[in-house]
């Protein structure tokens, strides 16, 4: 008799319970420990996450691209790999620009793709750099997003023609002496830079020959934008008036070096800070000669009354 209900037992659960391979796999998803096939679940949202850790420990996205430096025209080629394949998960391709304003930082979005990973994990894609789009020379910064995991390279875009040559300009601040500006431009050349006091800036007058860059090196002694915690805060650049996008390549307790592309026939570049070296030389001079005028007169009169009352 006990031997028939053991063999009735036996022969249920060999019935029921499926393969252990099965048991693990429907288990681990009624339970929400692995992620789902199709995203109908979140992992571990039911806090059983001990599978949720392991595919996470082991997902990951890797990033390369053909080259760092490119010139206008060029193919760019973005490709890598994904340990992990997520169900109807794509690859998430950005190509952004950084830009400073006065209002602060942001990226444009020059590109953008979306691309299924291959079965071994791989992806790629490609990007030409040309067009309206394209037209700002610099650092941009190519983003892969794959599920939560992120990675980004940084690529140099140059015009084909555009050579960048390195100078030294004096600035005369007339009252005070002179300063230096170290410089690179490429597409035209700077004619003059002078202080603008009334604006807290300085006025850079050039001869755009072509769409061009202009990377600038502004000491601090001389020309600075920080709030009344003394933290920095981002030039206002005018180009014709007109304010313009630009990025601030590098900041030292010296100096702050900013980066400003212009177009062909542009020419005056206007820096806008909250500090402009102090233009009161003139006064301070007017204002001891008249010192000197008055004391003299004084001396004139005392020695006429002197006379006077010999």
């Amino acid at each position: 008799m006990y031997f028939v209900i053991a063999i009735i037992a036996i022969t249920f659960l060999i019935v029921l319970v499926p393969t252990s391979g099965y048991s693990h796999l429907d288990a681990c998803h009624e339970m929400h420990s692995c992620p789902a096939h199709s995203g109908e679940y979140e992992c571990g949202d039911l806090g059983y996450d001990h599978q949720c850790l392991i595919v996470n420990t082991l997902a990951n996205i890797s990033l390369e691209i053909n080259r760092e430096n490119f010139v206008r025209g060029d193919t760019i080629v973005v490709h890598g790999t994904v340990n992990t394949i997520f169900e109807k998960t794509p690859v998430i391709i950005q190509i952004l620009y950084e830009v400073s304003t006065s209002t602060g930082t942001t990226y444009n979005i020059i590109e953008i793709a979306q691309i299924n990973p291959a079965i071994d994990g791989s992806f790629a894609d490609s990007f030409i750099a040309d067009g309206n789009k394209w037209e700002k020379l610099g650092t941009y910064i190519v983003k892969a997003t794959y599920n939560e995991y992120i990675k980004e390279k940084s690529i140099i875009i140059s015009s084909d023609v555009l050579e960048m040559k390195k100078d030294t300009f004096e600035v005369n601040t007339i009252d005070r002496g002179f300063f230096d500006i170290d410089y690179e431009i490429g597409g035209g050349e700077i004619k003059d830079i002078s202080v603008d006091s009334k604006s807290l800036g300085l006025q850079i007058n050039i001869d755009a020959k072509e769409n061009g860059s202009i990377i600038l090196e502004l000491p601090r002694e001389w020309i600075d934008s920080i709030n009344s915690n003394e933290k920095d805060v981002a030039y206002i650049v005018l180009i014709d008036g007109a304010e313009v996008e630009f990025k601030e390549t590098k900041t030292t307790s010296k100096a702050r070096t900013i980066q400003i592309d212009f177009l062909k026939g542009e020419k005056q570049i206007q820096i806008i800070g909250t500090y402009v070296v102090p233009e009161f030389g003139a006064v301070l001079l007017i204002l001891i000669a008249s010192i000197i005028i008055i004391a003299s007169l004084n001396k004139v009169s005392f020695f006429n009354k002197v006379l006077i009352n010999k």
